[in-house]
């Protein structure tokens, strides 16, 4: 919560922005929002949307010619369009305010930009990954109550959303995902399933939206989805990746369709996959997949929400609290740490620890929309 700055925008609409801590300071990221929302949807749901706004916003300014989701809006506390992926901006457009990522970078108010200046190039968009942040995010805060009211407005740019999770999230290309750390990565089977998820949560929102007709045709797509992405995957525990047979990473991205009454991807996945994640548990957790040992704390919660087995669940979480015992790193909640050692690789007190609330979000029930 205290990662976040609540304000209005000059309309009175409200902004929950969101710091990048402890990494590189993008405010209002999506992909950062995604794992926090558990919290927020059990108990403000209209915070989600104030997450989501300022993506929206920026997302129809003329400088933003993608036909996927921005990453983020800004570097914190400056609201000055999407800085990821930013190419060197000292043109005719800079007016001299320097602000710092990796490397100085000159990129003042990139949000006035027109589409011709070019400013974005391609190599570290997340095209799939934050298409499907914006339609779940959307979705799941009017599950959980929000108004309808922001997805109404921004109804046109969650279609073209969709439609590119349709045409691009079965088979994503080298892209990478939230987990970025890891790197560009081909054919991300977790990637895929959020596109599903994507494709779901449009459903929902053309349900809440009383686009009936629409609602039950993306109901359709997405059973054609799931369909053809277990049929690629096979019967055995889900790879990284289409090309990497012996291989796994944690299908975090099932909550959605599992919470939201979908259960597309079917509960004998969710109890498969979480299955293996528990024989693979080193002393702090379960490592995030196969390239490396590190592991992230929310997306273990975000698993320990699959399986409808108890025991699963506390094998799955135990270890995050003998993590935070015993680690020898001792900052605030570290969310990135080596699952053999507890040394924190990187991340602290960052918002995606809103993600530990993910059992609860099962438990509560919010989600489920009866689609089942």
């Amino acid at each position: 919560m205290g990662a976040h700055k609540l304000v209005e925008n000059g309309k009175g609409e409200l902004l929950f922005l969101s710091k990048e801590c402890d990494s590189n300071g993008c405010i209002g990221t999506a992909d950062v929002s995604y794992p926090s929302i558990p919290l927020y949807l059990i108990y403000n749901p209209d915070l989600v949307n104030a997450m989501l706004m300022g993506i929206f916003t920026f997302a129809k300014m003329p400088v933003w010619t993608y036909d996927f989701a921005p990453h983020d809006i800004g570097t914190y506390p400056w609201c000055i369009g999407q800085v990821y992926s930013v190419r060197s901006a000292d043109d005719k457009y800079n007016c001299g305010m320097d602000c710092f990522w990796d490397y100085p970078r000159t990129h003042t108010m990139l949000y006035l930009r027109p589409a011709a200046s070019g400013v974005y190039t391609d190599e570290y968009q997340m095209p799939v990954e934050e298409c499907g942040n914006m339609l779940v995010m959307t979705a799941a805060a009017l599950l959980a109550g929000a108004s309808v009211k922001l997805a109404k407005a921004n109804f046109r740019l969650l279609r073209k959303w969709v439609k590119y999770l349709e045409n691009y999230g079965l088979k994503p290309s080298n892209q990478l995902c939230t987990d970025d750390f890891a790197g560009h990565l081909a054919d991300n089977v977790n990637l895929a399933i959020k596109a599903l998820a994507g494709i779901e949560a449009f459903s929902v929102i053309c349900g809440k939206l009383e686009k009936d007709e629409l609602a039950a045709e993306y109901k359709v797509r997405a059973e054609r989805f799931a369909s053809a992405l277990k049929k690629i995957v096979g019967d055995g525990v889900m790879p990284l990746a289409y090309s990497k047979e012996e291989s796994y990473s944690l299908k975090y991205n099932i909550l959605f369709d599992k919470l939201s009454g979908f259960c597309l991807m079917g509960q004998d996945v969710c109890e498969r996959e979480t299955a293996s994640y528990i024989k693979r548990n080193e002393r702090y957790g379960v490592p995030l997949d196969t390239r490396k040992s590190y592991m992230k704390a929310d997306w273990i919660l975000w698993t320990a929400a699959l399986t409808d087995d108890k025991e699963k669940t506390r094998a799955l979480y135990e270890p995050v609290l003998t993590y935070l015992a015993e680690s020898p790193s001792r900052n605030p909640f570290g969310d990135w740490y080596e699952a053999k050692t507890g040394i924190i690789e990187h991340f602290f007190n960052r918002t995606v620890v809103g993600g530990i609330f993910a059992p609860l979000l099962k438990a509560k029930n919010i989600l489920n929309s009866g689609k089942s």
